[in-house]
């Protein structure tokens, strides 16, 4: 495929060790073809070939000089060389889906606020990582899936949506924390994820019959406000500051402000409160 005017970005190879960490996640699965939608020099597959030498090994990447010297050291391989996230590498492979994705996308957003993507039928914008994971997993539909991705992934506010849909078809389990240098002239903190199709696609629900409901529905975001820079204002975000804790009940919390919205750093999860000055009550 012609390549005039791909930019080639993120373009940080996995180490020898962390590959075979990825590897040994889909270790015990019954795979016969094996995808890595960003092979890059094929460290990731290489590592996969040591857990499946039987299984055949497909590569999709932007790098044509890359896929040519992989080609010589694995002529077995399919490579095609393209944009994952695009159709043309897919149509030209001759066997896309897969038992088995070992992948580590490109990270970067620079430049963007969100990659669109489609899903199951659904249109999301979502981050560049995910925008990879999605693709793969709604093209190769593979049974079961490792991956390098950036801590992010797992607790922005702009893959939330996605993570929800994805969890309805794969269970979702972050194995492990990557330390921000393990890759060579790249800071960033990474998860090692692994995806496994349910038998039965989940159906979201808000109780359960071993969960008292509530009367209310709590969320907490997390965000980047410095205090200094916290603007009150009567219709903005709802605002919670450590200072402001008080032994909280089941009547939910009432934060005593309001400020100005703002758009970086936000992130949604599980979280433990606590004052910042002295001891936590046990009953608060």
């Amino acid at each position: 495929l012609p390549l005039e005017g791909l930019k080639l970005q993120d373009r940080y190879y996995t180490p020898v060790d962390v590959a075979a960490d990825l590897a040994a996640i889909v270790r015990g699965e019954s795979a016969v073809e094996v995808l890595d939608s960003n092979c890059g020099e094929g460290r990731l597959l290489d590592a996969a070939a040591a857990v499946f030498p039987g299984a055949r090994f497909t590569g999709i990447d932007l790098d044509r000089n890359a896929l040519v010297d992989l080609a010589r050291v694995r002529p077995s391989w399919q490579l095609v060389c393209g944009d994952a996230l695009t159709p043309h590498p897919w149509a030209a492979l001759q066997q896309s889906s897969a038992d088995v994705a070992v992948l580590n996308p490109p990270f970067s957003m620079v430049g963007t606020r969100g990659t669109h993507v489609q899903y199951e039928g659904e249109s999301l914008r979502v981050s560049t990582a995910m925008a990879h994971v999605m693709t793969v997993l709604d093209r190769a539909k593979p049974c079961r899936v490792a991956a390098i991705l950036p801590e992010s992934w797992a607790f922005s506010q702009l893959d939330a949506p996605a993570r929800d849909i994805i969890s309805r078809q794969y269970s979702i389990d972050v194995i492990k924390n990557i330390k921000n240098s393990t890759f060579q002239g790249a800071r960033a903190n990474c998860l090692l994820v692994a995806f496994t199709r349910r038998h039965r696609p989940r159906k979201l629900s808000t109780a359960s019959s071993n969960v008292v409901p509530l009367p209310y529905r709590l969320e907490l975001v997390r965000g980047g406000l410095p205090l200094f820079e916290a603007k009150v204002v009567g219709a903005g975000h709802p605002y919670l500051h450590s200072t402001d804790i008080v032994p909280l009940t089941l009547h939910g919390i009432q934060p005593k402000r309001r400020v100005q919205p703002i758009s970086r750093g936000l992130v949604r999860g599980h979280v433990v409160l606590f004052p910042r000055v002295g001891l936590p009550k046990r009953e608060g």
